[in-house]
């Protein structure tokens, strides 16, 4: 087995984001962060690096177009309920995984606090496995709306 592309497929950064990327903080929470999205055909791990003050993902959500458009939030899996999305502390790693799967974690996220969320087939997201590629993934975040590609192995924001 090989592990995850340690290429990030979207990388959200605070050098300059634009301004629909600013979000409200929450009390105590930090106003800039960043997010790395490593997926391959078995999983999608969203990872948040250290960070000065806990985050705020409240809102993050990816949106793609399979026989119609689905809108996926991590707060939606049951692995990832009952956390306090308003402020996350750091480092974290979100891992959402076909059940079959034997790759590794991505390195990213050793040290990181790791969520798990096992998948069927049928509820992979980001992957089509009938034509053998990646889904372009629109990522919501505080109404900005960031585009990547399917079959572009980088998203950069800036």
């Amino acid at each position: 087995t090989t592990a995850p592309s340690e290429t990030p497929v979207l990388q959200v950064t605070d050098t300059p984001p634009p301004a629909a990327l600013n979000a409200t903080p929450e009390q105590g929470a930090a106003s800039t962060f960043s997010l790395t999205i490593f997926r391959d055909e078995d999983s999608f791990t969203v990872y948040v690096p250290q960070s000065s003050a806990p985050v705020s993902l409240s809102g993050l959500a990816f949106r793609v177009t399979v026989n119609e458009q689905i809108t996926q939030r991590l707060e939606d899996y049951s692995g990832f309920r009952g956390l306090n999305y308003s402020a996350l502390s750091t480092p974290v790693c979100f891992y959402l995984y076909r059940s079959t799967t034997t790759r590794p974690v991505p390195q990213a996220c050793q040290g990181a606090t790791l969520l798990r969320q096992s998948l069927q087939n049928a509820d992979v997201f980001w992957y089509d496995a009938v034509n053998n590629q990646d889904r372009t993934i629109v990522v919501l975040l505080d109404g900005a709306e960031m585009l990547c590609p399917a079959g572009q192995s980088v998203c950069n924001l800036r």
